[in-house]
């Protein structure tokens, strides 16, 4: 007696795998760990944006509140104040420190480029 030619998905179909009772047991365990990694890294998510929120209220200004004029020196070394709500100039503030090497060499570039 012959049997007819089963096609690819009629052979995957038709195999059955024994698994150990360890392997399952294993694969269980990875799969547990996996969850409690991820309530851990919820937990901590939810945590983190509750401190986000306690920070941007502490550095948001109160409504109302007035900032001080801003002074410093421009590129060219002259001594600038801007006054808001009274200096309607559209102003780009850079911030750099001497000691910071890293600020140097930004400022070394942003000389190339306002060329």
């Amino acid at each position: 007696m012959t049997h007819p030619a089963q096609s690819p998905v009629e052979k995957a179909q038709s195999r059955y795998y024994e698994l150990s009772l360890g392997t399952i047991c294993a694969f269980v365990a990875i799969n547990l760990l996996l969850v409690a990694a991820s309530l851990i890294a919820l937990w901590q998510n939810t945590r983190l944006r509750r401190q986000i929120v306690d920070y941007v209220a502490l550095l948001t200004p109160l409504n109302g509140t007035v900032a001080p004029p801003l002074e410093g020196v421009d590129s060219r070394g002259a001594q600038q104040t801007i006054v808001y709500g009274q200096d309607h100039r559209l102003t780009l503030i850079y911030n750099f420190s001497q000691q910071c090497p890293y600020c140097k060499e930004i400022g070394v570039r942003w000389n190339r480029y306002k060329r």
